[in-house]
C-alpha cells in the first residue's frame, strides 16, 4: 500500500519522516515535485532512510510513458503488501487517483514562506547547488544557458550571509514571488486547500505539535491510518544534531521566526489570502 507523507515545502516533512523511520524502522522515498535534498550531503540520507522508487514507477515518470503507465505502477504498489511511504509536494489530483491514505503536515504559512525563501537563497541558489548542476550537466555545452545569471545570483546570495539588511531584502523578494505564484507547488493556500478537501481526508499533523512531541505526533498518525507497525526504541536524532549536519536545511525548527524577517505588508497579505485556512488548521 501507499502512504503519502505530503505537505507544502518547508513544513516539517523531512523531520516527520526522520522520526517515522527511526521509530518504526521503515524506508521513505520522494516523488511528484518532491526531492530528497539530504542526498547531496554525505551521511545525511541515512536520517530519512531514503529508498529509491520502484523501477517500474521510476521508468514511467522518467521516460514520460504516459498517465496510464504511471497510474498502473502506482496501483500495483497500492495493491502490494509492502508499505510505501512517499513524500510528494503535489495536490491529491496529481497522484493519478491512487490516494487512499495520507498524512498532511501543516505549518503557519508565514513561517513556511520565510523558511522557503531562506532555502531558495541558502541552498537552491548557492554556489554548491550551481556546482552540482554543472557536474550533472557534464560541462557548459549541456548546461542551462542561464549559467551567468545564476552565477551572479549565487554571488549576491553569498554576500547576504554577511549583511542582515541584504538578506532581509532578498527574503522578502522571494516571499513576493511565492505569494504571487499560481503554481500549487509554490502557493501555500492552493496546496493545503486541495488536501483539506480530499476524499478520504488526510491525517493532519501541525508543525508545532510535531516539534513539541515528535514521537507522540508520529505515533498518533500511524494509529489513525490503521497501520500495523511495531515501534522500535531506537533513540531519535535531536534537531541540534540534524542542524549540525546540514544547517542550511535544518535552519531554525521553530515557529514564529517569520517575525524576524517578514514585512508587515506581507504578513497582512498572508492573513488576507489564507486566514480562513489558517483558522481551520488551528494555525492562528
Amino acid at each position: 500500500m501507499i502512504v503519502w507523507i505530503t505537505s507544502y515545502s518547508r513544513s516539517g516533512n523531512t523531520f516527520f519522516r526522520i522520526v517515522l523511520t527511526h521509530l518504526f524502522q521503515v524506508d521513505t522515498t520522494a516523488a511528484f515535485d518532491a526531492g530528497e535534498t539530504l542526498l547531496s550531503v554525505d551521511g545525511a540520507a541515512s536520517f530519512v532512510k531514503h529508498k529509491k522508487l520502484p523501477e517500474h514507477l521510476a521508468n514511467a515518470l522518467r521516460n514520460g510513458t504516459g498517465d496510464t503507465a504511471v497510474q498502473q505502477a502506482l496501483q500495483e504498489m497500492e495493491d502490494s503488501n509492502e508499505i510505501y511511504f512517499i513524500k510528494p509536494h503535489a495536490p491529491p489530483e496529481s497522484l493519478y487517483g491512487v490516494c487512499n491514505r495520507a498524512v498532511l503536515i501543516v505549518r503557519d504559512p508565514r513561517d513556511c514562506l520565510t523558511s522557503f525563501a531562506h532555502f531558495n537563497i541558502d541552498v537552491s541558489g548557492s554556489f554548491r547547488q550551481l556546482a552540482m548542476d554543472f557536474r550533472d550537466a557534464k560541462g557548459l555545452e549541456k548546461f542551462n544557458p542561464n549559467f551567468a545569471i545564476r552565477f551572479f545570483r549565487a554571488t549576491v546570495y553569498a554576500l547576504a550571509r554577511h549583511s542582515k539588511n541584504l538578506k532581509s531584502y532578498l527574503v522578502n523578494k522571494q516571499i513576493d514571488r511565492l505569494l504571487d505564484s499560481d503554481s500549487t507547488y509554490y502557493n501555500w493556500g492552493a496546496m493545503n486547500r486541495a488536501w483539506a478537501s480530499a476524499n478520504p481526508k488526510p491525517v493532519v499533523v501541525r508543525f508545532d505539535e510535531l516539534v513539541a512531541d515528535p514521537i507522540a505526533a508520529v505515533r498518533a498518525s500511524v494509529d489513525k491510518l490503521g497501520l500495523s507497525l511495531k515501534a522500535d526504541s531506537k533513540e531519535l536524532p535531536s534537531f541540534k544534531s540534524l542542524q549540525s549536519t546540514y544547517p542550511q536545511f535544518f535552519r531554525s525548527g521553530q515557529s514564529g521566526d517569520w517575525k524576524n524577517w517578514m514585512s508587515a505588508p506581507h504578513e497582512a497579505r498572508v492573513r488576507k489570502l489564507y486566514g480562513d485556512l489558517m483558522a481551520n488548521f488551528g494555525l492562528m
